[in-house]
């Protein structure tokens, strides 16, 4: 068997086996929640699936899935002039209305989300209101009560532009990369990955046009990419350095090299808040990915 086919065949055992079931229940949220807060019959309308899944990295086995669900306007300044905690009021109401749909599922409210607990995997519904900026402002019920704003819609865009500059060729890294991060238990994050694979392909062209039979070249390019990038707070850089087959010096001499590197960013991932379950990029939760 060609280099060319194994590399197809695993892209292909990457792929969601279940994403008819995962559509369906994002489409039945939604049509719940927009009976109760819009008075509309719709499966689609007021809703973004986001995350790895919403940038259409995830892969087989995914177990976080998250949605933002638009409320409308009016309930935000209701929520706002509540006695109370307004967020956590939000977040009651968005889960009673699940609970009618779903009677016998798990289903609780955290932080910012209600989470769905189906079979195998999680929805995390972050209920939200479309501002004039087209982001979104979200409640966290941490700390008596407050409300931010999160932005999807930029890193769905710009991830989508590259990868459709790369040939596909993006995403499908993002997929290979989570695949082994999770055979090899490297602590890497799945907001991470499609960063570091963003940032590779935006530094060069070199692999735009890459085939299934040119990939070895490309993971070595990009493997030596990633062993000189460095995030000291996953700790991820040391199974990179060993992957990449270096000696002992010189991988000590690498590790040495990760103290100048610079950080990855993205044009989605410049700033990090503590909002949506964790420490994430503007717009998405660690969570998710």
């Amino acid at each position: 068997m060609s280099i060319a086919s194994l590399f197809k065949d695993f892209r292909l055992a990457l792929t969601v086996s279940n994403a008819a079931d995962i559509s369906q229940k994002y489409g039945s949220i939604t049509t719940r929640l927009n009976a109760d807060f819009w008075d509309i019959e719709s499966d689609q309308r007021n809703s973004l699936q986001i995350g790895s899944y919403g940038r259409h990295t995830a892969i087989e086995g995914v177990s976080d899935l998250d949605m933002v669900f638009e409320l409308p306007a009016a309930e935000l300044e209701r929520y706002k002039k509540l006695e109370g905690n307004g967020p956590s009021s939000m977040l009651r109401e968005v889960r009673d209305s699940l609970k009618n749909r779903y009677p016998n599922t798990t289903i609780k409210a955290d932080g910012q989300v209600v989470g769905v607990f189906f079979n195998g995997y999680h929805v995390e519904v972050l209920p939200a209101f479309l501002n004039a900026d087209g982001d979104y402002i979200h409640g966290d019920t941490n700390n008596g009560g407050s409300w931010k704003v999160t932005k999807p819609r930029p890193e769905i865009k710009v991830v989508n532009e590259l990868d459709k500059v790369t040939n596909g060729n993006l995403k499908d890294v993002s997929k290979m990369l989570r695949a082994w991060k999770n055979k090899d238990g490297v602590g890497i994050g799945g907001l991470l990955i499609d960063t570091f694979s963003y940032n590779f392909f935006s530094q060069s062209s070199k692999f735009n046009a890459a085939t299934y039979s040119t990939y070895p070249d490309l993971f070595l390019d990009l493997f030596t990419y990633l062993a000189r990038c460095r995030n000291r707070n996953t700790g991820w850089h040391q199974e990179v350095v060993s992957v990449s087959g270096a000696s002992r010096s010189s991988k000590q001499k690498r590790r040495r090299r990760l103290n100048d590197a610079r950080r990855p960013s993205m044009p989605w991932a410049m700033q990090r808040k503590r909002s949506y379950g964790g420490t994430f990029s503007v717009g998405i939760s660690r969570k998710s990915l």
